[in-house]
């Protein structure tokens, strides 16, 4: 809050909208989404007024979240094409890969692919975040989505690695 405040006197209107979204993010940690997504939508509708949709799109990954969060895959899906067209977070290199620290993107829409029961493509995206093995988050996450989807399909013997590897990620993360 101070940080919007004097960004507002400084009249840096730019900084207390960044400022601002950011501050959805403590909603969110409380499970407070219904709060984190008026915060994020407002800031969103603030960046578009100032003429930044490349801003505003980077402030689209939290409400993907929260909107797969509330199964509102139609809200979800187009935010996700929005993100990946004006976004300058999502910058792929040459294979379609994104730039190293936007990987966790990929459990997004491995999250959404699962939701509308396309589990061949939510396998395809929480295999491609297995391969940024640097980060432990990102491994932990990787196999706590393919246990997901193994348990929907009912394949034991996956659901048994799968629940092993993420269990040993998630020690390793904590």
């Amino acid at each position: 809050a101070q940080a919007v405040k004097y960004s507002l006197m400084a009249k840096d209107t730019l900084s207390a909208i960044i400022f601002y979204e950011k501050s959805a993010g403590a909603y969110y940690l409380l499970s407070d989404y219904d709060s984190a997504m008026i915060v994020s939508r407002k800031a969103y509708h603030q960046y578009i007024t100032k003429g930044r949709k490349d801003l505003a799109a980077g402030s689209l990954p939290m409400m993907i979240d929260i909107c797969i969060k509330h199964r509102d895959f139609h809200r979800a899906k187009k935010a996700i094409d929005e993100f990946e067209r004006y976004s300058e977070l999502f910058i792929t290199d040459k294979k379609g890969n994104v730039r190293m620290g936007g990987e966790q993107y990929y459990y997004l829409k491995g999250l959404y692919y699962e939701g509308v029961n396309n589990l061949d493509s939510a396998l395809f995206y929480y295999r491609k975040l297995s391969a940024y093995h640097d980060d432990i988050n990102n491994i932990e996450a990787s196999y706590k989505g393919l246990t997901s989807v193994y348990l929907k399909r009912h394949q034991t013997d996956s659901i048994a690695k799968y629940a092993r590897l993420y269990a040993n990620a998630n020690d390793s993360a904590n």
